[in-house]
């Protein structure tokens, strides 16, 4: 056999045995469930929050309502009892916000109004990124209103390990790259710019899934936040207000 000849059979070789994308997030589902993540079709999540930044350190409680294919709200309730309330709602191509200020709060002599208004363009883009990354994280998946193409990446050395990696690309220049384990092959991280990823870790089981309940965000490697989750609950049937001002 020639020289060329077994290069050529090395390169045939290499290329059989690389993983692809399918391979690597089919492993992370079947690592995390399987069938019983693609049942999922809506979430409750609830925890507590801890953000560190120049200001210090503030805690907070947060609420999470996921519903497939385009509803997304996020509540976040200050621990202490003087900030507000902030709500922020993704229901398909509308978005609103909403602050719900504490009894006896003024602003120039009189109550603030208790209204919701509409996201504009940047906020509904913004919210909508945070749920894909949301449900990339509990399900591996996006959804049909934000579809993404998936490319398998070179490992990845990381201070926990060497990681597998694919690249998820969206509409309006939407990219992570989602980090897997290999041994385990569960989800370790979402990197989502030049500077910040969120890692997943605590995996435990619900309803015969295993997720993560604690997802830390890091800039420029400094931890900023630290969502823990307390509680998941599974195809919860929300009411049809739910994700309306």
């Amino acid at each position: 056999m020639t020289f060329r000849r077994i290069l050529a059979v090395l390169a045939f070789s290499m290329v059989g045995w690389a993983q692809t994308a399918d391979t690597i997030l089919d492993a992370a589902r079947a690592a995390l469930g399987g069938g019983k993540l693609t049942a999922v079709q809506s979430l409750a999540v609830s925890g507590s929050l801890e953000k560190r930044d120049a200001r210090g350190v503030r805690h907070a409680l947060v609420e999470l309502s996921l519903q497939l294919p385009g509803q997304f709200l996020r509540e976040i309730t200050p621990a202490d009892a003087g900030p507000a309330v902030q709500i922020q709602c993704l229901n398909g191509d509308t978005g609103w916000s909403r602050t719900i200020f504490p009894p006896g709060t003024t602003v120039n002599g009189a109550p603030p109004p208790d209204r919701a208004a509409d996201l504009d363009e940047a906020g509904r883009n913004s919210l909508n990124r945070e749920f894909v990354r949301y449900l990339l994280a509990f399900l591996v998946t996006g959804t049909p209103d934000f579809p993404l193409t998936f490319r398998a990446g070179d490992a990845m050395e990381t201070d926990r390990g060497t990681m597998d990696t694919v690249e998820g690309r969206g509409a309006d220049g939407f990219l992570v790259r989602l980090l897997f384990d290999p041994k385990t092959h569960r989800p370790s991280a979402i990197v989502y710019s030049s500077s910040a990823q969120l890692w997943l870790s605590d995996y435990r089981e619900e309803n015969g899934m295993l997720l993560p309940h604690q997802l830390t965000t890091t800039t420029d490697g400094i931890p900023t936040e630290k969502f823990e989750i307390k509680k998941f609950k599974v195809n919860p049937l929300f009411p049809a207000s739910q994700f309306r001002p």
